[in-house]
């Protein structure tokens, strides 16, 4: 997911592939500057320094840094093959390209909580 412009709002959690093929998940308050630190500057994840360029793949917006947090660790308690769909979309339910577009951040903050919790994993509050 992406946007042409810069990516901007509260904060993000957000999901780059790497070089390698790995996966990174952070949280940050710009997504667009957060991918060019990852990309080419000291402030980008030791993780991801080794395994440039990397290419954003999911972002996800959220009404503070708590729940964002949040989201992040539960997303990458995740296996790889759940992350892999939840990007892909195909664990979406039929409005989830909106909610994920920004469009009602508290339509997938809940569908975000019914997925984790299928999965057995506690709610975000």
């Amino acid at each position: 997911m992406g946007r042409d412009e810069s990516i901007k709002s509260e904060w993000f959690m957000y999901v780059v592939r790497c070089s390698d093929g790995t996966l990174y998940t952070g949280i940050t308050t710009d997504v667009t500057r957060r991918i060019d630190e990852h990309n080419g500057s000291k402030k980008g994840a030791k993780y991801t320094r080794s395994r440039r360029p990397v290419e954003l793949v999911h972002w996800i917006d959220f009404h503070n840094r708590s729940t964002a947090s949040k989201a992040e660790a539960k997303f990458k308690k995740l296996s790889r093959k759940e992350k892999l769909r939840i990007i892909s979309g195909e664990l979406s339910d039929e409005n989830l390209e909106n909610v994920i577009g920004g469009q009602s951040r508290e339509a997938f903050e809940r569908w975000w909580c019914e997925m984790m919790n299928s999965r057995g994993i506690n709610k975000l509050e």
